[in-house]
């Protein structure tokens, strides 16, 4: 197979996982609506655990039917998305039914009570989303930093451990360690939306900061412990505040134009994650080391925490939308 045709089938696949997450990510507001932050969070630490899954069962399908036969497997478990939308989809028609005609909300001069998810359809578009919520820019900037710099440290963690001087399987405690040390992060995360603490400016620029100070000594470190040490801690952080961000969205606006601005962080998170490799590599072509990689993340940990410490501050000053309460 051609490089490019590889390249064409793959970037496919990832527009079809993201266009799988969207529709996730709005049925939760939807369902959960102030409940969201505990329910997304809670669903990204279970999915976590899915994704430390494929990779061992990816392998043990392309031992028993090569590569070919493995990859269609895994194309056929991903169609139980296609079969979970439509028992969705089935499920709210029917509640929607079911629901009783009030007869003396149609004569009564005073209105019903708008339905909250109705509240969702026909927002206006991202324009009207960003004059409602200007908070909006800023947020969708620093889930993109935050993309780049965790899909950065993921892919360069494992060739910075053999730069030191450690053999691969050596190195690869430094990803093993960092993977669970994330798969944690996101597990605090739950706690924190289900306490209601989601917009304490301390409980996400700590994990940043530490974050931030961790990728500095990570360059000055030789030890192999003290570097899962570092890993682990990292991989909290980084997980603790991907988390965050995913389920803070829902804070960030309102129920009317969630539906519109769900497509546009997504698109934020997926700008990110494409950046990473181009940016960070360009950095380590510079002097060929990975240290100045280690460096710039630190920087755009630094401005990520900026735009974060804006947004929260920013989102808490800003009236409540005309369609209602955020």
């Amino acid at each position: 197979m051609s490089g490019l045709k590889l390249a064409f089938i793959l970037d496919l696949a990832g527009i079809g996982f993201g266009i799988s997450n969207i529709p996730l990510y709005i049925a939760l507001a939807e369902t959960f609506q102030d409940s969201f932050g505990t329910a997304h969070s809670a669903v990204s630490f279970i999915g976590n655990f899915g994704m430390m899954l494929i990779p061992l069962l990816l392998e043990y399908w392309r031992e028993k039917y090569g590569l070919t036969g493995s990859l269609v497997l895994f194309g056929a478990l991903m169609w139980n998305q296609i079969v979970s939308g439509v028992l969705l989809e089935s499920k709210a028609s029917t509640e929607h039914r079911k629901e009783p005609i009030d007869e003396e909300a149609e004569t009564s001069s005073i209105a019903p009570r708008p339905d909250p998810s109705a509240s969702m359809e026909d927002s206006g578009g991202i324009y009207h989303a960003i004059i409602a919520h200007p908070t909006i820019p800023c947020f969708y900037a620093a889930q993109c930093i935050h993309m780049l710099v965790m899909v950065s440290w993921c892919m360069f963690l494992l060739p910075y451990g053999v730069e030191k001087g450690y053999t691969q399987g050596e190195a690869i405690l430094l990803t093993t360690i960092g993977g669970f040390g994330f798969s944690l992060g996101r597990g605090l995360v739950i706690f924190v939306f289900y306490l209601k603490w989601q917009s304490r400016l301390v409980l996400i620029i700590t994990p940043i900061s530490l974050a931030t100070v961790l990728f500095v000594l990570t360059v000055f470190t030789n030890d192999l412990i003290l570097l899962c040490f570092e890993s682990g801690i990292i991989g909290i952080c980084l997980g603790y505040i991907s988390s965050w961000m995913f389920s803070y969205g829902r804070d960030i606006t309102c129920l009317h134009h969630f539906n519109s601005t769900a497509a546009w962080s997504m698109l934020s998170l997926g700008t990110g994650m494409i950046c990473s490799g181009p940016l960070s590599g360009s950095v380590y072509n510079i002097r060929g080391t990975y240290d100045d990689v280690f460096i710039f993340l630190t920087i755009l940990a630094v401005v990520e925490a900026v735009t974060i410490i804006a947004s929260i501050s920013l989102n808490r000053r800003s009236p409540s939308c005309d369609y209602g309460d955020k």
